[in-house]
């Protein structure tokens, strides 16, 4: 999730990426004063799906902004909301 300025970006995980979002979107005290933004997301799935998505979930909890936002413009270079409620 991103503010809609990209000023701040925030990794989170989860089983239902509508709940995820509709989660996000309504928490204004992660600094974000309530305008997140979907704009990068992975999909794991198989029987170490929960596994996997907990490791990336860390792995990308400790990049620094820089290293986030490589990954999120690797796939969606300009940041646009990619889930529209």
């Amino acid at each position: 999730m991103a503010t809609t300025d990209n000023q701040i970006l925030h990794v989170g995980y989860g089983k239902a990426i509508d709940k995820i979002v509709e989660f996000y979107k309504k928490l204004p005290n992660l600094n974000t004063n309530g305008h997140n933004k979907l704009v990068y997301f992975e999909q794991f799935t198989g029987p170490e799906a929960q596994e996997m998505s907990a490791d990336r979930f860390h792995e990308l909890t400790g990049y620094s902004w820089d290293l986030k936002a490589a990954v999120i413009t690797g796939m969606n270079p300009d940041m646009i909301e990619l889930y529209l409620m």
